[in-house]
């Protein structure tokens, strides 16, 4: 074998070991910082279960994150959303309350929400099986206490008496888009004031989110009542009721949904107003993240 044949080669040889040891870098790497999204989720099961059998290495993080979710029946958005951290403008009374950890799952088993077709929609879209209600699409404060809409145990009752007849840790509000036609801003929150009031009477342990009213997109707030203009003055009077009572959780549900200029996404909503699995997946993430306990 001529000099110049082994040094060809030799130069080929050394090549080839070289693409080897870059994809074998690029594949644990990437392999280890999706392993890092998946931990930082506060799942319950992220740090004890390691990526699926069935993944393997990719040339980016979004590729191997699309193979995660694929082997567990998840979205890649669900990957991905373990990213968000979106502050808001939420309100409590830090002497009684303090924020904890992301939530998982088994938080949904002690929680009820008391609302409109909004709920309905997280309920329908938030892909949680333990998601609990009080709601239906026309619900409204001024039926609360005599429509019979509510299934419990074989019978239909209201939403008085299904409060008076369960118990749950944490109980959300989410009212206001139905009362915009009905209310001003006042009467709303002192509505949502003497529900709360029903709420802690049956159980005083409980901890009560106030959820504000979430955007509609510009068409709809452009040519309806329901408009940012109502929205915002209902929410500083849900907020304000809050403040002054400081036994409750004023939640800004609104801000995980809400664009920069304040309104909702037209991709974030099948009609204007209500919610699909793109924002229901944000809300439920956002909720997952502002959970509070008692501090005294």
């Amino acid at each position: 074998m001529s000099a110049q044949l082994k040094v060809v080669l030799f130069t080929l040889a050394i090549l080839i070991l070289s693409f080897g040891i870059v994809a074998f870098m690029n594949g644990y790497l990437g392999g280890a910082q999706a392993k890092k999204y998946m931990a930082e989720s506060g799942d319950e099961d992220a740090n004890s279960n390691s990526m699926p059998e069935d993944v393997t290495t990719a040339d980016t993080e979004f590729e191997l994150l699309s193979q995660y979710a694929t082997a567990s029946n998840a979205t890649i958005s669900d990957a991905f959303t373990i990213k968000q951290d979106i502050e808001g403008d939420d309100y409590f009374d830090p002497s009684q309350f303090a924020y904890v950890a992301r939530v998982g799952d088994s938080y949904f088993d002690t929680t009820v929400f008391i609302g409109d077709g909004r709920v309905v929609d997280l309920s329908l879209y938030g892909g949680r099986a333990n998601f609990k209600s009080f709601a239906t699409e026309s619900l409204s404060l001024d039926k609360i206490s005599t429509d019979t809409i509510i299934p419990m145990n074989g019978t239909n009752l209201t939403v008085v008496d299904a409060i008076n007849n369960s118990s749950y840790n944490n109980y959300y509000i989410a009212f206001g888009l139905n009362e915009i036609a009905l209310y001003d801003s006042t009467t709303f929150a002192n509505e949502i004031s003497a529900l709360i009031d029903t709420i802690l009477a049956h159980n005083s342990k409980a901890i009560v989110y106030v959820v504000n009213v979430s955007p509609t997109t510009a068409d709809i707030s452009n040519t309806t009542i329901y408009n940012l203009d109502n929205i915002n003055a209902f929410n500083y009077a849900l907020k304000s009721m809050c403040q002054t009572r400081k036994d409750v959780v004023y939640l800004d549900l609104a801000s995980s949904v809400k664009g920069d200029d304040g309104y909702l996404s037209p991709d974030d909503s099948p009609d204007g107003m209500r919610m699909n699995a793109s924002s229901a997946a944000k809300m439920v993430e956002y909720i997952r993240q502002h959970v509070v306990e008692r501090t005294n």
